[in-house]
């Protein structure tokens, strides 16, 4: 079984310079051959854009 953190990119600056902020919006894994992915979060201010990484072997957000 693989997982993978669905995150959301948000650009800002700061002091002149961008910064890209991620915000966690679900996981995407497979479990017995299938794909799933869980949306936890969708923004309202948002331009469609998803990014997956690798997730950390610590993190166990997924529920079941």
């Amino acid at each position: 079984m693989w997982k993978k953190n669905i995150v959301i990119p948000r650009e800002y600056e700061v002091n002149w310079e961008k910064k890209t902020q991620r915000i966690q919006a679900g996981v995407f894994f497979e479990k017995d051959w299938k794909m799933f992915w869980i949306l936890n979060v969708i923004p309202t201010n948002w331009d469609w854009k998803f990014n997956v990484f690798e997730q950390k072997e610590d993190d166990n957000s997924v529920p079941f």
